[in-house]
């Protein structure tokens, strides 16, 4: 029996819903706005993170004061101190004159000046960024952070307080914290030459040195006078060995500062370098007779008058700045090494005498490089010292310079000290790796027994 024809389904009809509009009121007035932090990623060459490429709340807003105070303030950042204390000559608020005097004083490294322009007011709120730079000056830290504090919440926007506060972070590690309060100074000031030079050392220090150099390059246009960038950047070029362009900038740095050592010095470095001895030795004398008994100098001197074979005059530069006294370690280490390399030039060589002054300057405290324990393996093969030749490689491995750790690797193999050879190829791997030159370490890791 049939059921007969079945419906064919319907459409469920629509529900209309009522149009409604949702309203959010708009936040009171008197609520503040909070401020956003935006945090920018950068990608550093042979380093697997991103890094933090800005540090606080971007927008910050820094400011100057008005008047002269501000145009003080502005000459000051372009590292020109006799402009801001002719800025401030005829200002009214004499506190705030000597603050900017003390600045001066300290950017021209007169410490005493500084001190008296600051007198007995140096607790003053008025004074807490002159306190600050001169505490910093001092080598007082802590009491820097603190009189930065007290002037940045008497002006929680001030530019000059903002670039005090970098200095701080800087002498207490927080380089990143440091880079962000420079990059907003330099923001602010688009004429602050310093802050853009300080800002670079930190990039150089932290492995960017491309836009280190952008960095001092555009610090010294600012400011031609100011050689310290500029001398920044020719160290650059010592390191990276491009002698020519090395010397060429120094030409420049004497035509602006003609009175300036740092330029000369630099400058007797790379003639020694690229082997021009006699023009060394002559600027070396030059540079003698005006600045007598200046560490750098004297050192230089010797080595100058030793590559010209004349070693007694040398050791008795040398012999003199020891008996005077010499205060840094790093000139001390310098010292022993010159002494070694003196009595290995001499003829017949004194090698035991040399070797007992590379050790002691391997250990003096100045900063061990590889390249003085390669000198010390050397002389220690050389006067048969087995025992010497292995300290000498393993302080070697706790150098850190990649070159001088291949070099080593590579003289331990020449002289069957298969251990060693290891130790430093596996030591300098860990410093390229993902380079080709992890690939050339595997290599030679691969034909030790």
């Amino acid at each position: 029996m049939s059921d007969g024809p079945k419906p064919e389904p319907q459409e469920a009809p629509a529900i209309k819903r009522p149009k409604t509009e949702m309203r959010v009121p708009p936040p009171p007035a008197a609520l503040p706005v909070p401020p956003v932090d935006v945090t920018r990623l950068r990608a550093v060459p042979g380093v697997d993170a991103l890094q933090n490429g800005h540090v606080g709340p971007v927008g910050l807003v820094l400011d100057l004061p008005d008047g002269p105070l501000g145009q003080a303030e502005l000459a000051l950042g372009r590292a020109d101190p006799l402009a801001a204390a002719a800025a401030i000559a005829d200002a009214a608020a004499d506190l705030e004159q000597r603050a900017i005097k003390a600045r001066a004083a300290l950017m021209q490294g007169d410490l005493e000046a500084a001190r008296a322009a600051l007198g007995a007011d140096r607790d003053h709120e008025a004074l807490a960024v002159a306190d600050a730079a001169l505490a910093l000056a001092e080598g007082d830290a802590p009491r820097a952070a603190r009189r930065v504090a007290d002037a940045l919440f008497r002006r929680p926007s001030g530019l000059a307080e903002h670039y005090l506060l970098a200095l701080v972070k800087v002498a207490e590690g927080d380089l990143e914290h440091a880079q962000g309060a420079l990059a907003s100074v330099a923001r602010a000031s688009p004429t602050h030459a310093v802050a853009r030079y300080q800002l670079g050392q930190l990039l150089l220090a932290g492995g960017d040195p491309a836009r280190a150099g952008t960095l001092f390059e555009m610090a010294w246009l600012l400011q031609p006078t100011f050689t310290a960038p500029a001398m920044a950047l020719a160290e650059m070029l010592v390191e990276s060995r491009q002698y020519g362009e090395a010397l060429n900038l120094i030409s420049q740095l004497g035509e602006v500062a003609p009175e300036a050592l740092a330029p000369r010095v630099l400058q007797l470095r790379v003639l020694l370098d690229v082997g021009e001895r006699e023009a060394a030795l002559q600027l070396a004398q030059l540079l003698a007779e005006k600045v007598p008994g200046h560490p750098e100098v004297s050192l230089l001197h010797a080595e100058a008058l030793g590559e010209n074979e004349r070693p007694d005059e040398a050791r008795a530069i040398v012999e003199r700045l020891v008996a005077a006294g010499i205060t840094d370690p790093t000139m001390a280490q310098r010292a022993r090494r010159q002494l070694a390399r003196i009595a290995l030039a001499e003829r017949p060589p004194r090698s035991d005498e040399a070797l007992g002054l590379l050790k002691g300057a391997v250990h003096a405290g100045g900063g061990l490089t590889g390249e003085m324990c390669i000198e010390l393996f050397h002389v220690a093969v050389a006067v048969g010292r087995r025992n010497d030749a292995e300290e000498a490689l393993e302080l070697l491995a706790h150098s850190g310079d990649v070159g001088a750790l291949i070099s080593g690797a590579i003289l331990a193999r020449s002289h069957a000290m298969w251990a060693f050879a290891r130790k430093l190829a596996e030591e300098a791997r860990t410093h390229v790796v993902g380079t080709a030159a992890e690939a050339q370490l595997e290599g030679f890791l691969a034909t030790l027994p």
